[in-house]
């Protein structure tokens, strides 16, 4: 479900995340679309495809909070994609279009906030152009 919001849309679904703890993955939406993040940014659809891919091609590494790196013995990023559809969870909505990502966690402490609820998922941190709207 989306709502308008001073020109933004907002989902008010939740985002999606899982954890399997037989094969220790965490599975999480890094980026949504057309959705206003924590920053108040909006991402474009093809503007979340071209990270999705550009990390996939280019980086694959991790942190903890932008600070701590993690090495990939930590936490492996073993799947990261782009939604092809919409699809329920029992944790929440991946909405067509949304960047997911699944990582193997191999560190305990992680592993063990991830369990808790904790670890709740992933962020992108990057740097790029942003385009001023309503004149704001």
């Amino acid at each position: 479900m989306a709502t308008k919001q001073e020109n933004f849309v907002t989902h008010t679904s939740n985002l999606m995340k899982s954890v399997d703890e037989d094969q220790r993955l965490f599975t999480a939406v890094v980026l949504r679309p057309e959705a206003v993040d924590s920053h108040g940014d909006i991402y474009s659809h093809d503007v979340v495809k071209e990270a999705c891919h550009s990390y996939t091609a280019n980086c694959m590494n991790t942190n903890l909070q932008h600070s701590y790196e993690l090495t990939k013995a930590d936490m492996k990023i073993v799947e990261s994609y782009i939604a092809p559809a919409d699809m329920s969870f029992e944790e929440g909505d991946v909405l067509k279009g949304d960047w997911i990502m699944v990582a193997k966690i191999e560190n305990e402490d992680l592993w063990k906030a991830c369990k808790a609820g904790d670890f709740t998922g992933f962020s992108v941190g990057c740097s790029g152009l942003v385009e001023e709207l309503n004149g704001s």
